[in-house]
């Protein structure tokens, strides 16, 4: 295996919040690979000495996202960026979803208010979550219960701010079941974990870099892999490859389906500790992308 150099990309604050990096790095270290980790707005470093430059853990990206939008074009320019910045700049923006909603794939409903006419005019449910469509972290995510005119009011002073914000009903079946997330490495699955609920009956949660989540292994079900399959072949398609990485968040719906909550290409936890042998699956994707 030919030696080359990689970039892990974080941020300050993430750096010990990220539990992947560390497992990354050994296991990249192991294939005789050099391997840095460094923070994307970091002014000093000459991007064009790595080969391959590989967004993980820039969890602040989100409060400067124009700022980030031209570091994906500037660094994509010197060395070989992964995600693409295509990927990048789609997936970013929650409102990718409407693409894969197009595409016949099985999606949380999910609405979208951009006017304050927008916020006026929608019928909030009784159990919704709402957030902004750039946002990481769970951050400004919010989970209203049988308070419809807080939730305007919330919805109505993010719109203010400039948002865009998304709408979902609330998945009860996350309360017993978790969610599943199913992961890939170079368009192939490796692993699948579960996740306790979040939101819970709180009606909001607090903004920060990263949310404690509880998290343990889980196999997946072939219902759960074909939901899976489906997002990743309609990415493959869309960018002309498939991503180096991407995570495939669903929930089981009312009728016990799996329904996509999200699919995370720019910067998911991997979990790696769910899953023995994950992080070489990654470092061996990462050294053939």
């Amino acid at each position: 295996m030919t030696s080359r150099s990689f970039a892990l990309v974080s941020c300050a604050q993430a750096r010990d919040l990220d539990t992947d990096l560390p497992l990354l790095v050994n296991e990249f270290i192991a294939l005789g690979q050099h391997v840095q980790i460094v923070d994307w707005d970091d002014s000093t470093l000459d991007w064009g000495q790595f080969d391959v430059t590989i967004v993980r853990s820039p969890w602040d990206y989100h409060e400067r996202y124009a700022e980030f939008l031209q570091w994906i074009d500037r660094v994509s320019m010197v060395t070989h960026l992964l995600n693409s910045p295509d990927v990048l700049r789609w997936n970013t923006d929650k409102r990718y979803l409407t693409d894969l909603i197009d595409a016949g794939i099985a999606v949380i409903p999910t609405s979208f208010l951009t006017t304050q006419a927008d916020v006026e005019m929608f019928a909030f449910a009784d159990d919704v979550v709402l957030k902004p469509t750039v946002s990481a972290g769970s951050n400004n995510t919010h989970r209203f219960v049988n308070d419809v005119a807080a939730a305007a009011t919330c919805a109505g002073e993010l719109v203010a701010q400039g948002r865009v914000v998304m709408v979902q009903p609330y998945q009860r079946s996350i309360d017993e079941m978790g969610e599943t997330g199913l992961v890939y490495f170079g368009g192939q699955f490796s692993h699948a974990f579960r996740k306790g609920a979040i939101l819970g009956a709180q009606s909001r949660v607090a903004n920060s870099l990263f949310v404690q989540e509880e998290i343990s292994h889980t196999t997946a079900r072939a219902s759960e892999l074909l939901l899976g399959g489906a997002v990743l072949e309609y990415i493959t398609s869309r960018f002309g490859s498939a991503p180096l990485y991407a995570r495939v968040d669903m929930v089981e719906s009312e009728d016990a389906t799996p329904t996509l909550m999200e699919v995370e290409l720019t910067e998911p936890s991997f979990f790696l500790h769910t899953s023995h042998g994950s992080a070489n699956r990654f470092a061996e994707a990462a050294w053939i992308a």
